[in-house]
């Protein structure tokens, strides 16, 4: 039934995706992060429904003479610059066939946040990208948080598919909805939405400690304190936060205090130590081939010529790591630069927004750069440099930035005197 479901909305859905291509790009984030499709257990799983949505997108634009997916900013300036040199890192990879499909991958990823810069072109539409991206990872975390409460704590050893289908992808994506679902609470006009995402924000974070992902637990930590920090209310915000982490102590089983206690121990657990072999050889590799890297995606085919231990295969087990082993030093300065410039960009963007009292951008970019922080945090321990939401994050970022600028030029535009125009034409 639930399959019927899923294809029915999805198919109901196109025919609007091609006559308005935002509500395509909110299908697509739709199907990209909440993953009805693998919900669904049966065709819908198996059907390529983010395509189907991507196309109707794509063939409506073009259709329109309006096929420009690029919008001159530093964030979209630097993804192309990265995309570029990910492309020179396919042609030096030993396993090129391997390359170029994750270049794939990645390309399709970052159309998709280039398109976003595109499409979002006003607040209200900056609004609803978020509702869908927060509500949507909202809903996963929803669901799994209430089946463990009501289970009294469990342990969930996997995700929910595509980008998320492992748990810690699953952790990090869930930290990264967390300030987006807090934006609905501060920013969403309709009270009932407030209330939903605010209902959603305890489960979703307790849903993180039920992975058992100790990254996905820094990252949290770390972005806690983020939000702590920025907050205009410092003192409600520990207080809930306090309030929250003692209510969800009480259903967090001993065996994730043993899992987070091993980070002090780490001599002692084999996965940890797994990392540190892996964490050797991106160095390695990246000391040999200092300027392109080993190859996209070409990290495993050669880690035993680099580990110190060949046969305990890890992969990167760090974004920084990963990039710096299959791009270089170069494609690491160049991952490095899009990131900061996305911070530098929110940063900027927020300063402005709260000069000319634009309370929804202030917020905005408030909460982003939180999401950008709990990926820094969270991708310190896992190998997701090219994790599609925060491509998206950097998208949105830009996006909004544009939005800001226009706004304010329309504050600083002077209405022409009607008077005046007349006597001048006569």
């Amino acid at each position: 039934m639930r399959d019927y479901l899923v294809l029915a909305i999805v198919l109901a859905t196109l025919p609007l995706a091609f006559y308005r291509p935002f509500f395509g790009l909110l299908g697509f984030s739709w199907l990209a992060y909440m993953r009805p499709q693998d919900l669904s257990w049966g065709l819908a799983a198996e059907l390529p429904l983010s395509k189907w949505m991507a196309l109707a997108v794509w063939v409506s634009l073009i259709i329109r003479g309006k096929l420009n997916p690029y919008r001159r900013t530093a964030i979209t300036s630097w993804m192309l610059i990265l995309m570029g040199w990910l492309l020179v890192c396919c042609f030096v990879a030993g396993k090129r066939d391997v390359a170029f499909n994750k270049f794939e991958d990645i390309g399709k990823v970052m159309l998709v946040a280039l398109l976003s810069v595109v499409l979002v072109s006003d607040a209200k539409r900056f609004r609803a990208a978020m509702a869908v991206i927060g509500l949507s990872l909202g809903a996963l975390g929803l669901k799994y948080g209430i089946y463990g409460v009501a289970a009294g704590g469990v342990h969930f050893t996997r995700g929910v598919g595509g980008m998320i289908g492992d748990n810690n992808d699953f952790a990090l994506a869930l930290n990264m909805a967390l300030p987006i679902l807090m934006y609905i609470v501060w920013d969403a006009k309709s009270k009932w939405l407030r209330l939903v995402a605010m209902g959603m924000v305890p489960l979703v974070a307790i849903t993180v400690v039920f992975t058992h992902s100790r990254g996905g637990f820094l990252s949290l930590v770390a972005l806690t304190l983020f939000l702590i920090l920025f907050s205009r209310r410092k003192l409600l915000a520990v207080v809930s936060v306090t309030v929250l982490a003692l209510a969800g102590s009480l259903f967090v089983g001993q065996s994730f205090y043993d899992r987070i206690t091993s980070i002090g121990h780490y001599e002692d657990d084999g996965s940890a130590m797994g990392r540190i072999n892996a964490w050797h050889a991106a160095v390695d590799m990246a000391n040999d081939y200092p300027v392109c890297g080993v190859g996209l995606d070409n990290f495993l085919y050669k880690f035993q010529y680099y580990a110190p231990d060949p046969d305990d295969v890890h992969v990167a087990h760090n974004t920084w790591l990963q990039v710096l082993a299959e791009c270089g030093y170069t494609g690491l300065a160049i991952y490095l630069t899009l990131f900061i410039v996305s911070l530098w960009t929110l940063w900027t963007t927020r300063q402005r927004a709260r000069r000319y009292g634009l309370n929804w951008a202030d917020n905005g970019a408030r909460c982003l750069a939180a999401s950008m922080v709990a990926f820094a945090v969270g991708g310190t321990f896992l190998s997701r440099a090219h994790f599609d939401l925060i491509y998206h994050v950097m998208g949105l970022a830009a996006a909004l930035q544009r939005v800001v600028n226009h706004e304010i030029e329309m504050l600083h535009a002077e209405p022409v005197d009607e008077d005046e125009d007349t006597d001048e034409a006569a």
